[in-house]
Parts: structure tokens; sequence; C-alpha cells
């Protein structure tokens, strides 16, 4: 049986039916969160330290609030909160903390690796602007190891990030060469007159292309299994569906046509607008919330969907994009009917299908390595609580990542 220290609470991702190897210890016993000190965009100078603010990086500054190397802690806001590693000095602004170690045995990495795994969103409280306090923090409970066990653990799963790191500057390499083509060819066909101008109505009249909007679901449709409802903070030239809520399954049926297809263009037209996706063939479906839209080519020959996803993340459609998102005093937005006013012009037939090959082979490996990199990210999120419990030694874990390509 698992003994809590009083008025401690066992971390997510820990079992209490577990025998730990390790002391359990309150985070309180462990580390300070140090509160930011606001810094609005304006009041920032040019240089090269990072800002950082409750979802992680938001800017640069010339001066420094703390040293590095670091952790990040997001403190409030209805988004996600971070948890970032630092390697540079820093600033924090006045939505997150800095995490401070009040011992001599903690591996600042190791720290950073153990609450990334907790999360820390689960722990917000509060409706307008929910918000991390220090005493929930300082009441999470953690199995903690000696200091050359965090050491050896943190390099462990460090080496798992770096193999994430290398696929992440595999795929900028191979999305900018996929841009490249996709100017050059596309240049062409506007200069030559080849690509005939085409409404966006009028393809989605002709049953070419759909443009569609998000479900719009009720607090109750929402549950603890499900399909991911996709948010705009889940979009980011990819998709990340760590801690997003669930559509029940009934609800699911209701959304219809606005839950997720392979090659859908995702495109986010509220708030932050102008963040990307493409749904790859192999991808779980999702539902589709009201800050996101999709264009979706509903014929392959006349529309190729390797060719929209290129074009829509062009100046072609940013600059339509840009004149008229600040339409309202609110915050930015793009209807629907903007959209559908759109200009979109479409090369000929087979054009498109001798670009197209290239484009979608250069998107395959960029599939391929994002599979990669979500597998060894489960692999990592799996070693933690498997070494810290004891049922997995650093010996033979150092031996799994050897075998690990």
């Amino acid at each position: 049986m698992t003994i809590l220290p009083p008025g401690g609470m066992l971390a997510r991702g820990f079992s209490e039916g577990t025998t730990f190897q390790w002391p359990l210890v309150q985070a309180r016993e462990l580390f300070e969160l140090k509160y930011g000190k606001a810094l609005v965009e304006s009041g920032r100078r040019a240089g090269a330290i990072p800002v950082f603010g409750t979802n992680g990086q938001c800017g640069w500054h010339d001066t420094a609030l703390f040293k590095g190397p670091g952790v990040v802690l997001g403190r409030k806001g209805q988004g996600p909160l971070g948890v970032e590693w630092v390697e540079t000095d820093y600033w924090v602004i006045d939505t997150a903390y800095s995490l401070a170690p009040l011992r001599n045995d903690i591996d600042l990495k190791f720290a950073y690796y153990l609450l990334k795994y907790v999360g820390l969103n689960h722990l917000k409280d509060g409706t307008s602007n929910p918000s991390l306090s220090r005493d929930t923090f300082g009441a999470q409970v953690f199995p903690f190891p000696p200091f050359e066990v965090q050491r050896a653990t943190a390099h462990i799963l460090g080496t798992l990030d770096d193999k994430i790191e290398l696929n992440r500057r595999m795929n900028a390499t191979l999305e900018a060469m996929a841009e490249a083509i996709f100017i050059s060819w596309f240049s062409k066909q506007m200069a030559s007159g080849s690509a005939k101008e085409n409404s966006v109505e009028l393809l989605f009249n002709q049953g070419i292309l759909q443009v569609g909007d998000g479900y719009r679901a009720k607090n109750d449709e929402l549950g603890l299994t499900g399909l991911p409802f996709a948010r705009a903070g889940n979009i980011d030239n990819g998709f990340s569906f760590e801690e997003a809520d669930l559509l029940r399954e009934e609800s699911v049926q209701k959304a219809a046509d606005k839950m997720s297809r392979p090659y859908d263009v995702v495109f986010t037209s509220k708030g932050t607008v102008g963040r990307f996706a493409f749904v790859a063939p192999a991808m779980q479906p999702f539902v589709y919330s009201p800050q996101l839209c999709f264009w979706r080519s509903l014929d392959h020959e006349r529309l190729n969907p390797f060719v929209l996803r290129q074009w829509m993340q062009s100046r072609w459609f940013l600059d339509q994009v840009d004149r008229v998102k600040g339409q309202t005093d609110m915050a930015e937005y793009v209807s629907l009917r903007d959209q559908r006013q759109m200009q979109l012009p479409l090369p000929p037939h087979a054009e498109q299908r001798e670009v197209s090959r290239l484009l979608e082979s250069l998107q395959q490996k960029v599939w391929n390595n994002v599979a990669e990199s979500n597998s060894l990210a489960h692999c990592r999120d799996s070693l933690l609580p498997r070494l810290l419990s004891g049922e997995l030694s650093v010996r033979h874990a150092e031996h799994f990542l050897e075998a690990t390509p």
C-alpha cells in the first residue's frame, strides 16, 4: 500500500497500488515556483533572450530575468499549461513560473521530464482564467530517486528526445523543399496562363471542393471517451491531441462531415489565424471545433490535395486571408463566406499530377518521420514511470535504448 505524506496527492501517471523503489516526496520540498514578470510586446527590445509565457516561448528580449538552463511552467490561461526546457538565460512573463530546485541533489533535466510526464493542465482551478496555484503544485507527490539515477534517467530520455529533434529538423528541410518546388511550378503556371481562375464558391458548387467549419459541441457532449475534439491549440503544422477534449460517441454521429478525412487541409480561422495541418491517411479520426475550418478536395483529379495543401500555405492564399481577417473589432476571424469568395487558380489536371508525385513523395517522408517521433515519444513517456517504480532498471533501459534504431 502506498503511504503518502500528510496533505499530499500522488501525481497523475503513478498508481497508488505501486510499490515504489524510491521515497515519495512532495513537490514543495523539492521545488519553488518563482513568479515571472510582465513584459508587454511594446516593452521588449531586440535580442537573443527567449521570452516564455504559459504556453511556451512568446517572443525575444535583450535582458534575462532568470539564469539558464531552466524549466518554465505555465501558470494560467484557458489553453494547455506548458512545461518547457530552456538551455540559455531567459525571461518569464507573469503568466508562467520558473522552477527553482530547493535541494542540491536534484537534476534539473530530470525534473523537467518528470513534470512533462505528469502534466499541469489538470491542476488548474477557476473558470474564466483558470490558474495553477503554488499550493496545488506543492501538494503533488513524486517518487524521487537518488541524484545518479536522476541523471541517468534524464540521459536516457534525452537521447530519445534527440532522435525526435533530428526528425523535426529533417521534416523542416523536407517542407522547405516541397514549398520551393510548388512555388516554382505554380509561378510558371500563373505566368503562362495555364492556371485558370476559379472562385472557391464555384468549385464548391461544382462538387470539387468542400470548405467547412467545426462542430459546435455543448459541454455535456464532451467526456472521457470518444474522438479528439480538435481546437486551434491542437493545430500547428501538425496535430497534437495531448490533453484534448473528447467528443462522446453519440455526438460524433451528429458531427457528420465535420469529422476529419484523409488529405483534409486544416486551417485556424479564429483568434490565431493561419495555422495549418494536413491529415495523413493513417491518422486517427477526430472532430473539428468551430475554431477550425477544413478544405477538402472531393475530386482529386481536378484538385489534387497535395497541390491544395501547398497553395493554402503560400502567399496566393495568405494574402487573401490578410485582406479579410481584421474586419471586426474583436479577434482576427476569417468567415466561411470570406473563404468561399476567395480565388483559387487551377492548373490543368496533367500538370497537377506531375508535380503532385514530387509533393506526395516528400510529404510521405514527413508523415513517416512524424510516426517514428510519435513512437519514440510514447517510448519515452512509458519508460519514466517504469524507471521510477523500479519495474525497469537504468541498466536495462540503457540496453533497450541501444537497440532502438
